[in-house]
C-alpha cells in the first residue's frame, strides 16, 4: 500500500507539472502531498510509539531508553537549534520593502508623457506624399 501512495504522489506531482500557475495543477499537488502524507503516516507513527532502542521493545527489558534521556537530549538540541536559526538569519541579506521595488521596476525605462507635446512621429521625415505618416 505504501508503494502504491508514493507512486502516486510521484505521478501527481510530475502531471502537475506542465501547466503549474493553474488551479488544477495546485490541487495535484495538493493531492500529491496528502498521498504521500498518508504513505510515510503509519511509519511515523508507529516510531514514536516504539522506544527508540536496540533490542527488546520494553524498557523495563534493559533495552530502550528511558523519558529522562529524552527530555534531556530534547533541553540540549533546542537552544542548538536556535542558535542555528540566529546565525542563518544574522547572514541573510536585510529585505528590501518590496512596494519600493515595485515602483522602481516599473519605472525602468519608462518617462512621463505630455499629452499637448508634439508625438515623435510627426517631428519624422515627411511620407511618401509630402504629408507626415
Amino acid at each position: 500500500m505504501i508503494h502504491l501512495l508514493l507512486a502516486a504522489a510521484a505521478v501527481l506531482l510530475v502531471a502537475s507539472l506542465p501547466f503549474s500557475q493553474t488551479g488544477a495543477a495546485k490541487a495535484l499537488r495538493r493531492w500529491a502531498l496528502v498521498c504521500f502524507v498518508l504513505a510515510l503516516a503509519p511509519a511515523v507513527l508507529f516510531g514514536l510509539c516504539r522506544p527508540a532502542g536496540i533490542g527488546p521493545a520494553s524498557p523495563a527489558a534493559g533495552g530502550g531508553p528511558d523519558g529522562v534521556s529524552e527530555v534531556v537530549g530534547f533541553l540540549l538540541l533546542s537552544p542548538l537549534a536556535y542558535g542555528i536559526l540566529a546565525i542563518r538569519r544574522r547572514f541573510q541579506p536585510k529585505s528590501r520593502d518590496a512596494w519600493a521595488d515595485y515602483l522602481d521596476r516599473r519605472a525602468v525605462g519608462k518617462k512621463p508623457v505630455d499629452p499637448k507635446a508634439p508625438h515623435a512621429s510627426a517631428t519624422g521625415p515627411a511620407g511618401l506624399f509630402g504629408g507626415t505618416p
